[in-house]
């Protein structure tokens, strides 16, 4: 359920931070997102876990489609109209509230190869919401991520300082896709089926 997924998830987001720190990338830090936080956001559909499923990814796979004890491959944080978005996207016309825009982060892939497939899940889950605009940013020495970003559809719009360093922004237009019916979960498990096939149409 929701709790056993923001556990899950909030150990592959610290053990993800240490292998950035462990290269100098100091987007994140391990501790500074609390088990607390991720269950409520899962309680609030704030939190999406991609699971590893028999099922091709494909525009026709949503939330549910997947089973629940399938192999958590990844996942991500969503916002939508919150308050990163006004914090760090003001300039390029955020509005509050805007529910067709929505702020990726925290973007989790546990493993080597499936970032395509874990962000593309998510990039569905987001599109079968309603949001139109998908946004995220990351340390703007990150050239291995910035590429990752470009080569998965989405355009750079600018840097912007945060603490002390940069950070690069995208962001990608998603095509409308119908909502899913009949899901009872609070988070929203999508399906990757390998590294090579799993890639979202939006």
């Amino acid at each position: 359920g929701g709790a056993e997924d923001a556990a899950w998830f909030l150990a592959a987001r610290d053990a993800a931070a240490a292998r950035l720190l462990a290269k100098g990338i100091p987007q994140w830090e391990p501790g500074e997102l609390t088990l607390e936080s991720l269950r409520g956001r899962a309680a609030r559909g704030e939190l999406v876990v991609v699971r590893r499923g028999a099922t091709r990814l494909s525009e026709d796979l949503g939330a549910g489609s997947a089973s629940r004890d399938a192999q958590l491959v990844g996942g991500a944080t969503v916002e939508v109209g919150g308050e990163p978005m006004r914090e760090m996207w003001g300039d390029l016309g955020a509005e509050p509230g805007d529910a067709s825009v929505g702020y990726l982060g925290s973007l989790v892939a546990s493993e080597r190869g499936s970032g395509s497939a874990v962000l593309g899940a998510c990039l569905v889950e987001l599109a079968r919401s309603g949001v139109r605009t998908v946004r995220l940013d990351c340390y703007a020495g990150n050239t291995f991520l910035r590429k990752f970003y470009a080569d998965n559809g989405f355009t750079f719009v600018g840097d912007v300082p945060e603490q002390d360093y940069m950070v690069s922004r995208f962001e990608r237009v998603l095509s409308p896709l119908p909502p899913m019916t009949g899901s009872d979960s609070s988070t929203s498990p999508a399906s990757v089926a390998n590294d090579t096939d799993a890639q979202s149409s939006c």
